[in-house]
């Protein structure tokens, strides 16, 4: 399941959790869709690119991405695996 991003605070209908602008929403593609246009969720967080070790996370995540990609596997590391060499890393690359 895709990992988006949340823009605006919501609570979810379904589940009746609240969700926090900032944070990451995880939900199959037909539900991000609807509240994508809703405007509560953004871009998909590509969260794969942050499994497995450090080693292997600093190979995969490069200044090739791009900056918004980077701001976005720099929040889900902050919310999610908080490992400092990883925020590290992506910091670094968002510095150049």
């Amino acid at each position: 399941m895709p990992n988006y991003k949340i823009l605006k605070t919501f609570k979810d209908k379904f589940t009746k959790k609240r969700h926090v602008a900032g944070s990451v929403y995880k939900t199959d593609e037909q539900r991000g869709a609807e509240l994508q246009e809703k405007g509560y969720l953004g871009e998909e967080v590509q969260a794969e690119l942050l499994s497995g070790n450090v080693k292997e996370i600093k190979q995969r995540v490069t200044k090739q991405l791009g900056e918004k990609e980077l701001l976005n596997l720099l929040e889900l590391e902050k919310n999610g695996g908080k490992r400092k060499s990883v925020l590290a890393h992506i910091e670094s690359l968002l510095g150049d």
